[in-house]
């Protein structure tokens, strides 16, 4: 992405959609990669990016991916300030977030982009479906005693 007028138009559309990203997550809730893969895979569509066809998803996923650890560790860090992150349950599950991590990263390495495509499509569904459901879908109510034993 040499060409100077790319960044021109560019700046301006990474900023408002970080603003619209930012500002979903804040009142509904959701990750702003639910804005932000989608953005970024239309820009390099586009030409805006200069990424190819055979890794645009790829890209687009592992950049959300990627603003994920500031925003998290500081929202984490003002969190625990307050004294609302349970220590416990966080030194439980980070283990198994990390190992799930990890093995997502290998496995998205090899899927072909339609596959990887189709995944955030779905995803990105349910999340819409579980938004709009009057009572939302939870897979417990808390984690497992074992994990926290």
């Amino acid at each position: 992405m040499t060409d100077v007028s790319n960044w021109v138009l560019l700046i301006p559309i990474l900023l408002f959609v970080g603003a619209i990203a930012g500002t979903l997550a804040g009142l509904l809730g959701v990750g702003g990669g639910i804005v932000i893969v989608p953005v970024l895979y239309w820009l390099t569509e586009i030409g805006l990016l200069e990424v190819g066809p055979d890794v645009a998803i790829h890209f687009a996923v592992a950049t959300s991916l990627a603003t994920i650890i500031p925003t998290s560790i500081s929202s984490a860090r003002a969190h625990h300030k307050k004294g609302s992150i349970d220590l416990q349950m966080f030194w439980a599950w980070a283990p198994w977030m990390i190992i799930g991590a990890l093995i997502g990263g290998l496995l998205a390495t090899r899927f072909d982009a339609s596959i990887l495509s189709g995944i955030f499509g779905i995803i990105a569904l349910i999340v819409v479906i579980n938004m709009l459901n009057p009572k939302p879908f939870t897979l417990a109510e808390s984690p497992p005693k074992a994990l926290l034993a």
